[in-house]
């Protein structure tokens, strides 16, 4: 009989281990196809979730990176929002980029030029500071989940229909307004929208402006006054003295040379894009890494020092009704303030103006509303 041959164990592996050693099991092309149809799958799902969970985006806007807009959709001259910052249309009034914004607006002036406009505040502001007529002014129509105006549907504003006050507009300023093409549609907003259904004769007297047909909009002859309406130029102001709400209304003398130091950086708002130096509550905040920036408004100023993890060393201040091109800097530790107030020009919610005292700021109360607080008080406010 032939004597039964013993496997030796290979070097370095105990005999008892090779009980329990198996060959791991190859994956086959079936199991590597679904591992591929599953990651894929995940991607979708992650993707579809972020659009739908990301406030103004739903999913059908995946198909926006393929869609191409249907020719004559815009005017000349419109961008969509994908285009890099630097070919973007922002407002010609606070710096915001209007082709974000559900209320666009477009100004054609008498000498030619192009506005850009993300709200009516803005427009009408500008027009009342620029001193500039407008030949033909289009709105782009309200919808809700739109995010490129290439897109959107420019209608003549005389012709359309408006909600005012409205709920907030995505990339516009309040007074938030929709425009609808139509009379019956801007009625079938309301439970949506909320505000005060108006034509363009109204939506113009909510900032005491009265309004002329296009035909009308030629440049009036030298010797005939400009009637007070949206067309009018406001008049000049005074180069020697002007009003100061925060001194008691009293004139101070305007201030010859610029202030110099904080005052020279970029006055672009780093938190929302917006010209700082148009706003009347203007901050230029002091950090503690010892970087200045310029804001429209606190809300920007306080939400940009936490997301940058900055504490705000020092703050100036615009004082209230100070003119923009001339202006009265206040120590923000020293000064006093009306929180929420009636809308400020230039700022976002919620308003704050400054004042150099508490009693300006009591007696600029009856006019802003708003609370009365110190700047302690006024930082607690975004604790």
């Amino acid at each position: 009989m032939n004597k039964p041959v013993e496997s030796t164990p290979p070097v370095g592996i105990k005999h008892e281990e090779l009980e329990f050693y198996e060959e791991p099991p190859r994956m086959s092309a079936k199991d590597m196809l679904g591992v591929v149809v599953a990651l894929v799958l995940l991607a979708v799902i992650g993707t579809t979730g972020y659009y739908w969970l990301t406030p103004g985006k739903v999913p059908s806007d995946l198909l926006a990176f393929t869609r191409t807009p249907a020719a004559g959709a815009h005017e000349a001259g419109m961008a969509a929002t994908t285009a890099s910052a630097a070919e973007r249309l922002r407002c010609d009034y606070c710096g915001m980029f209007a082709d974000a914004s559900a209320s666009y607006i477009q100004a054609h002036w008498l000498d030619g030029t192009t506005g850009n406009f993300d709200s009516w505040d803005c427009l009408f502001s500008e027009i009342q500071a620029g001193q500039r007529l407008p030949e033909r002014i289009q709105v782009v129509a309200y919808a809700k989940q739109q995010q490129a105006l290439s897109a959107g549907v420019l209608l003549d504003a005389e012709d359309a229909y408006y909600r005012y006050g409205t709920a907030p507009v995505h990339g516009s300023m309040p007074p938030y307004v929709a425009a609808f093409a139509d009379r019956a549609t801007a009625e079938a907003a309301a439970a949506e929208l909320g505000g005060e259904l108006v034509d363009y004769q109204g939506l113009a007297a909510k900032w005491e402006l009265t309004t002329t047909a296009p035909a009308a909009l030629e440049t009036p002859e030298h010797d005939q006054p400009v009637e007070h309406n949206a067309l009018a130029v406001p008049e000049a102001v005074n180069e020697e003295t002007v009003t100061n709400p925060s001194a008691g209304g009293e004139a101070m003398p305007i201030e010859d040379e610029p202030l110099a130091g904080l005052h020279d950086h970029d006055q672009t708002c780093p938190y929302c894009g917006m010209l700082a130096d148009k706003s009347a509550s203007h901050v230029i905040a002091s950090w503690s890494d010892g970087a200045h920036t310029h804001h429209d408004s606190w809300d920007c100023a306080i939400y940009y020092g936490q997301d940058e993890d900055l504490s705000m060393a020092n703050a100036e201040v615009l004082a209230y009704g100070s003119p923009q091109d001339k202006p009265r800097w206040l120590d923000a530790a020293e000064s006093w303030f009306l929180y929420d107030t009636k809308p400020v020009t230039g700022s976002m919610p919620p308003y704050v103006a400054a004042f150099d005292s508490r009693a300006a700021a009591e007696a600029a109360q009856p006019e802003l509303g708003g609370e009365v607080t110190d700047f302690a008080g006024l930082q607690a406010k975004w604790d």
